[in-house]
């Protein structure tokens, strides 16, 4: 773009992340040097030059022949990567963007990925962006409208009560600890790194930054051991292999400079601190951090794994971590594997200590994760055959920013368990399991609705709440079982229920469906069994669903409907202030008002089953063990 070229915050740009690759963003902020940046992937916004920006509008206005990519290319453009399948919230969500950025596009649908899409400036489109010119070309440039950060992803605050329920399952688990790998190389990295004198550091190099160069080390050796064609060893960073194995020097090699845009937010270190400690393979030690150490201690568990890790560590593999040479292609493959994920943690010396940690040991966590994974193997869902392991999993603002999809882990899905428990008869020593299946589907009932007002206002800007009632009470093969007192109707099964619902691409139908999973929820017999652990560990979605419609089962849903609305607005907005987020939308009268939505996909919340079995698989967990332990 040229220096000159004038950009509003909300304006739609393309950013050049490289020469050739660049991508769909708006403007943030504007200032001299450099232009800040939101993605429609929901990565956190960057600041950037202003020389790599380019308003769409006047990409599109030079050029002499019509813009024109296929559906899959413009997702790359909007999400980074080409979507064979694209959900109706995406389809919105671009469209929306192009005709707010003054872009028009033909044909109006793209049914397939394959559907070529062209994009032109629309000589009609006027931005309005709500100043008056004279006045804001008076104003310093410092001053800007206080404007609350856009909203949460979890506009219902579903996600927190959700990992504290999971937490009583598996604790110390994450959405990020899919590879038992890790807790070897950590183990053995932060103790090698805090081991290092002073004088040993490369100058100015903190040991954070030390330890992120063995990272990528070791990526390297694991990328070349494996080769560009075979990703069945998968580790963080995995995005960037073609890249690290292009940049080679004939046929030697350096530590690449980057394995992730961001390793200290979204390397090993970062991911798996907290489950390093629930493991007992580390303790924080803050004070370490004021003399530039880690902030962890390794404790005697922790030094038998990282012994293990060691004794496949090559004696010239720290220098060459450090920067100090170049390696050959079939040193680094040599290396690789010894150190390759998929066969060092079945080594006994490995195995044996990370299992007593995981699963094994004294401590309350374990415990917690011995209970879950033998009910696991009683169950046979260690053996179930799973096509789709990560489905159907709802982020956080904090993990979205980082999660690689490719790295989530296989072998357990989280939909599979949660139906499973929740069909089980109530049990006691299933209690935290079952509770943890019916809040899922709760929050998937509350979701569905919520997110039908959301889509309701979003173009149009306004919706009145009876006559969203009225479109969610008859749509679809549910509007008898509406009209019909709560007491008296008799839904699907919940299994039936969320598995529509989760198929659904129509936000009403959805909000249908999900009014009848909430009221199949209030009637089956596990809500009584796990109500007190609901209200201990989320109470307040839980009360809402007992004002709004359990203490209410004399009315229709139909009739409740408003009420649980107006709750969930009243809800949103409680949220929205706990977090400093802005608002999404608000009650005026008898009318929801739109104010700053954002997309919002219907799922689990991002549980840890699909970690547990990637870790199970790199182990080579068999139900004997716990019996052995």
């Amino acid at each position: 773009m040229t220096a000159d070229e004038s950009l509003i915050s909300g304006q739609l740009v393309r950013y050049f992340e490289t020469a050739t690759r660049w991508y769909f963003a708006r403007v943030r902020r504007v200032r001299t040097e450099w232009i800040e940046l939101a993605f429609f992937h929901k990565s956190a916004p960057i600041k950037v030059p202003r020389t790599e920006v380019e308003a769409m509008d006047a990409f599109l206005g030079q050029r002499e022949r019509t813009f024109s990519r296929t559906r899959s290319q413009l997702t790359a453009f909007f999400y980074g990567r080409e979507f064979e399948r694209l959900r109706e919230h995406r389809f919105r969500e671009m469209k929306r963007a192009l005709r707010k950025g003054g872009i028009s596009f033909s044909p109006e649908e793209w049914p397939t990925a394959d559907t070529r899409i062209q994009l032109w400036r629309d000589g009609s489109f006027v931005e309005r962006n709500g100043a008056d010119p004279v006045l804001a070309g008076l104003l310093p440039q410092w001053i800007e409208p206080f404007v609350l950060p856009s909203g949460s992803r979890d506009p219902l605050g579903l996600q927190a009560p959700a990992e504290r329920l999971v937490n009583e399952v598996l604790p110390g688990l994450t959405v990020f600890t899919f590879r038992a790998g890790y807790y070897g190389f950590l183990t053995w990295a932060i103790r090698s790194v805090n081991g290092l004198a002073r004088d040993a550091l490369p100058r100015r190099t903190p040991r954070r930054e030390v330890l992120n160069a063995f990272e990528r080390a070791l990526a390297l050796c694991e990328f070349v051991h494996h080769g560009k064609d075979n990703d069945s060893c998968s580790l963080i960073g995995q995005r960037s292999k073609l890249r690290v194995l292009s940049g080679n020097d004939g046929d030697r090699y350096r530590v690449p400079d980057s394995i992730l845009k961001n390793q200290n937010s979204a390397g090993s270190f970062r991911l798996f601190a907290t489950s390093l400690v629930s493991l007992g393979l580390a303790e924080e030690a803050e004070e370490l951090a004021a003399d530039g150490f880690l902030p962890f201690r390794i404790t005697s568990l922790g030094d038998t794994i990282a012994n293990a890790f060691h004794r496949r560590v090559y004696s010239s593999f720290v220098p060459f971590a450090m920067g100090a040479r170049t390696q050959t292609r079939d040193t680094l493959r040599s290396w690789g594997r010894e150190l390759c994920f998929s066969s060092i943690a079945r080594q006994s010396r490995y195995r044996e200590p990370l299992l007593r940690g995981l699963l094994l040991g004294n401590s309350r966590d374990a415990e917690k994760r011995y209970r879950t994974v033998a009910h696991l193997f009683a169950e046979g869902l260690f053996d179930a055959e799973v096509a789709d392991a990560v489905a159907h999993d709802s982020l956080n603002e904090e993990d979205a920013a980082i999660l690689e999809e490719d790295v989530q882990g296989s072998g357990l899905s989280n939909l599979d368990v949660v139906f499973h428990f929740y069909g089980c008869s109530p049990r006691e020593v299933l209690r935290p399991l079952q509770a943890l299946s019916v809040f899922e589907f709760l929050s998937l009932g509350l979701s569905a609705i919520f997110h039908a007002a959301v889509a309701s206002i979003t173009e149009a800007g306004k919706a009145e709440i009876t006559g969203l009632t009225r479109s969610i009470s008859s749509a679809g093969e549910l509007a008898a079982l509406w009209k019909t007192p709560m007491r008296d109707a008799k839904p699907k099964t919940v299994r039936k229920l969320a598995a529509e619902l989760l198929e659904s691409d129509d936000a009403v139908k959805a909000a249908s469906v999900g009014g009848a999973l909430l009221l199949q929820l209030i009637r089956d017999p596990l809500l009584p069994a796990v109500w007190d652990s609901l209200l201990q560990m989320a109470r307040e979605p839980v009360e809402l669903l007992d004002r709004c419609l359990r203490q209410r089962m004399d009315r229709s849903l139909a009739e409740a409907l408003p009420n649980l609305m107006l709750a969930m607005v009243e809800r949103h907005e409680l949220v929205s202030q706990r977090k400093n987020r802005q608002r999404w939308l608000f009650v005026e009268g008898n009318a929801l008002v739109r104010d700053d939505p954002q997309a919002m996909g219907l799922g689990l919340h991002a549980l840890r089953f699909p970690q547990l079995g990637s870790l199970a698989h790199d182990v080579e967990l068999r139900e004997e063990d716990l019996h052995n332990g």
